[in-house]
């Protein structure tokens, strides 16, 4: 883990060449002001760590801003958790628009349009997240809002354990800073499923995670090594988790990845031209290891073979 102070910047005219670039750099761009009524000043200690990056700021009164012409210049999925130690301030994001109170917590799709005004003398430890799970973040930052929520319990011992790792000497290595990031995901994950959990009923709640399954799935129908433990990682479950929410539903997770990829085949060889090795081309697009694979499975789900059924339903002329 590389932890490195930033500067302090105590003059006005360095609040924007300075202060401003770091944090573009090191985080995302934003537009950053600075209250007139005190002398601009801050100091921020920040860190690497695998797919995320962590500061804690102290600092003058100040607004950040994320405006949509920052969002429309970059693509990258990111999230972001941020743990306000002192002071106060407020979050607007579309619709949303929050208070935030020392001792408080939360967290947003940072990839979208949003301001953050935080108090003289506020300080708060911030980690964004942009790694491959971060749409998936996204989408449940989207559903529960950026709430004000009490620092207590797994949120605060994620952010004990960030704030430690940021102060050993000797530093982390990268599997232990994998180790650390994936533990921190997981407790701040777990409370916010408990609060999900208290607004959806079961099976609501049930019936939404499928639907993530069916997505990420579907995005990664290519890829032949797709399976439970992909799933499972995509929806910050264990692997036991994610078997009992499928066998809820009267499904197995290998059957699903499997009937997906036969169903967009299906649609992919009616679709696709008669060119010659066109079957082949399909069952490796759809994550087969080969056109026998392909052939055997298919004729077993629809007993036909994949070329019986193209010629069936493909219109004569």
């Amino acid at each position: 883990m590389d932890a490195r102070p930033c500067p302090a910047f105590r003059t006005q005219e360095t609040r924007h060449d300075c202060w401003r670039e770091a944090v573009a750099s090191l985080f995302l761009p934003l537009d950053f002001d600075v209250s007139r009524s005190t002398p601009f000043h801050g100091r921020a200690l920040w860190a690497r760590l695998e797919h995320a990056r962590a500061a804690e700021v102290r600092m003058c009164e100040h607004r950040v801003t994320r405006r949509p012409r920052h969002s429309a210049a970059s693509d990258v999925a990111a999230v972001k958790m941020l743990w306000l130690l002192h002071g106060q301030g407020r979050f607007q994001q579309g619709s949303e628009d929050r208070s935030l109170v020392a001792d408080g917590w939360t967290f947003y799709d940072a990839s979208r349009p949003y301001s953050l005004h935080l108090s003289e003398d506020a300080r708060f430890f911030s980690l964004l997240y942009t790694g491959e799970s971060a749409e998936s973040w996204m989408r449940l930052a989207r559903d529960l809002g950026p709430a004000c929520r009490p620092n207590a319990g797994p949120a605060r011992i994620a952010l004990l354990a960030l704030r430690g790792a940021m102060r050993e000497e000797e530093g982390l290595t990268p599997l232990a800073q994998r180790a650390l990031l994936e533990s921190v995901l997981a407790l701040i994950e777990s409370t916010l499923r408990q609060e999900a959990d208290q607004r959806l009923g079961g099976d609501r709640r049930d019936s939404l995670r499928l639907a993530e399954a069916r997505r990420f799935v579907l995005q990664h129908l290519a890829e032949p090594a797709l399976g439970p433990d992909d799933i499972a990682r995509a929806l910050h479950m264990s692997r036991r988790s994610l078997y009992n929410l499928f066998a809820a539903a009267e499904l197995r997770p290998r059957a699903f990845i499997q009937n997906l990829r036969l169903e967009r085949a299906c649609e992919a060889l009616i679709a696709g031209g008669p060119g010659e090795g066109s079957i082949t081309r399909i069952a490796l697009e759809h994550g087969f290891a080969d056109g026998a694979h392909f052939s055997r499975s298919f004729r077993e789900r629809f007993g036909v073979s994949p070329s019986a059924y193209r010629s069936d339903r493909r219109p004569a002329g």
